[in-house]
């Protein structure tokens, strides 16, 4: 076998070699993932697009709610306003954008809920509601009830489960840190002043006056 035959045989074995290992990652990745909840709804001239990040969280992580709105012939848009909890979900916070004019004269609006849950189970975010106005005339566009599950830290079998004492905070021994920083400070005035003594000795010792004779 000549050296490039060898060559080109290697790179077809690290080609298919890193194919496998990228198929076999992308695969472990799109098991794993959480592709959340993405629906739009629409209601004669205006439509509003609900986006959730995630359907499934831990008690430990927060919940975001993405609310796109848009509305065609100047209808004016408005989020009603929310109360403090959805479902047994505790609303964090709430954000909601000026309307913008888009290029083709409809208007649009968003509102973010960053939600957070209190215990593991399976939660339902209600339906969720935009009100749109144009003089005398009003309406409302309605979102579908969405399910969330919570997923608990705690582990499955509670059973074994062991709960530690609460350790009492760290507490400094003044006496000690009293005792160490004085020893300290001895050792540094020490080795000062035996530096300075050094110091000088020796310079002594080259300033001495040597006869003619030496």
């Amino acid at each position: 076998m000549t050296q490039k035959y060898i060559q080109q045989k290697l790179i077809v074995i690290l080609i298919v070699v890193l194919t496998i290992f990228s198929c076999s990652k992308e695969s472990k990745i799109n098991s794993d993932s959480n592709s959340g909840f993405k629906k739009s709804f629409t209601k004669g001239p205006v439509s509003i697009e609900m986006t959730i990040d995630k359907t499934e969280i831990k008690t430990s992580e927060e919940l975001k709610i993405l609310l796109s709105a848009k509305a065609k012939d100047n209808w004016t848009l408005s989020f009603p306003e929310l109360s403090k909890s959805l479902d047994k979900f505790t609303v964090l916070r709430t954000a909601d954008s000026d309307p913008k004019k888009n290029t083709d004269n409809s208007i649009s609006i968003n509102r973010t809920i960053i939600l957070k849950p209190f215990l593991s189970g399976n939660y339902t975010i209600p339906a969720l509601a935009l009100d749109y106005t144009k003089g005398e005339n009003k309406g409302t566009v309605l979102t579908d009830p969405v399910q969330i599950k919570v997923i608990s830290l705690l582990p499955k079998n509670k059973e074994n489960l062991v709960i530690k004492d609460i350790k009492e905070p760290n507490t400094y021994n003044f006496r000690k840190l009293i005792l160490y920083t004085l020893i300290t400070i001895i050792l540094l005035i020490a080795g000062l002043v035996f530096f300075l003594l050094y110091k000088k000795r020796k310079a002594k010792q080259i300033n001495t006056e040597i006869t003619p004779f030496e």
